[in-house]
């Protein structure tokens, strides 16, 4: 059986166990993940009969709504800690918890291409203007972004460098508009914006795996369509969150 005949198999499958009666779900989704998630939602509804709406804003932010009481049937985190606060609180089913992407983090500066890690270091060291990342007590990826500093050494060295974005999206703004000379933001951020160059991908054993964990909430476990779209994430979305800059899976991490 060739993969076309199984992706339409599979598709068949979510339609006949989704039923005919269509369903609005409302998903809460991490601001890097936000057009990715997009592309996965504009295809689920395609091929089911189902809406989505999606929710976007950092994965701390959204937890805490969930967390008192807002009504979205899915949360597709940037790290596994806020959905696993949300099953220990009982407000999120502890079977749905999947693992569906991780994300790859990038050094980004317009002003020249690093590649090498030793090039990396230097470039930081001597740049004037200020380096940014996102804030690691609300993003993961800012949380990484310390953790490569201090792997390789240089975070006390260039602490009064730091400008510290909400999430990825604002710290690639920063970049953008010239008030940061460099940043660590995410791959497929650059990808969204069609940057081809002025990048250096990370080595991923040098910081903290950034793998993003989605749940169903309670209030969307009695929708049919909360399962079906989270099947749809992890089997036909592969493809579109893979081209989008994630890992898919445990391996090269």
């Amino acid at each position: 059986m060739n993969s076309t005949i199984k992706s339409l198999l599979f598709i068949l499958l979510i339609i006949s166990s989704s039923s005919s009666v269509a369903e609005e779900l409302k998903i809460a989704v991490s601001a890097n993940f936000k057009t990715t998630a997009q592309k996965v939602a504009d295809s689920f509804s395609k091929n089911t009969p189902h809406e989505v709406t999606l929710i976007s804003a950092s994965s701390s932010a959204l937890a805490t709504q969930i967390f008192h009481g807002a009504p979205y049937d899915l949360f597709l985190s940037a790290d596994e800690e806020r959905p696993q606060w949300l099953i220990k609180n009982e407000r999120a089913d502890a079977s749905s918890l999947t693992h569906y992407a991780t994300g790859q983090l990038v050094f980004f500066t317009p002003e020249k291409t690093i590649t090498s890690v030793e090039e990396l270091k230097a470039s930081i060291k001597s740049q004037a203007g200020k380096l940014a990342i996102a804030n690691p007590k609300f993003a993961p990826y800012g949380l990484s972004s310390i953790n490569l500093l201090d792997n390789l050494a240089i975070r006390i060295e260039i602490s009064s460098k730091l400008v510290m974005g909400n999430n990825v999206i604002q710290t690639l703004q920063f970049i953008t508009s010239g008030n940061a000379q460099s940043g660590f933001v995410s791959l497929s951020q650059l990808r969204e914006n069609n940057q081809t160059t002025h990048y250096f991908v990370l080595p991923h054993h040098l910081y903290s795996p950034i793998k993003q964990y989605a749940v169903i909430t309670n209030h969307g476990s009695s929708k049919i369509a909360s399962k079906a779209f989270l099947n749809f994430l992890t089997a036909e979305g592969k493809t579109i969150i893979s081209n989008s800059g994630y890992l898919i899976g445990d391996s090269n991490e």
